[in-house]
């Protein structure tokens, strides 16, 4: 019976000294739980970070969409006066291309 109650001494004593807990082990977990208290605010950051990201990228997204847009509609206009004007003045308008051609082959060295 010694042996038995040998046995259960050592093993109430070393619970016994882990349920109070050492200094050294009250201070490691008071680490571990500061360690997870970051994680979690990291996590909480990140979170919000990438958030604002996305919504960042959506606002531009929409900007360029507005922009191509607007540069649609320019050049539709752009486009339809020219056609009018040619219309209008066919004479004028072949005599202009043609003038535009001549200096377009004398800047690129043509003779």
């Amino acid at each position: 019976m010694t042996s038995s109650s040998s046995m259960s001494s050592t093993s109430s004593g070393g619970s016994s000294s882990g349920g109070s807990g050492s200094p050294a082990r009250e201070k490691l977990g008071d680490h571990v739980g500061a360690v997870k208290d970051d994680l979690h605010q990291l996590k909480t950051d990140f979170s919000g970070l990438a958030h604002a990201g996305v919504d960042t990228a959506k606002e531009q997204v929409q900007k360029v969409k507005d922009a191509a847009e607007n540069g649609t509609h320019k050049a539709e206009e752009w486009h339809s006066a020219l056609v009018k004007n040619v219309k209008q003045h066919p004479t004028a308008a072949v005599l202009a291309s043609v003038a535009v051609g001549i200096m377009i082959g004398r800047m690129l060295g043509g003779r």
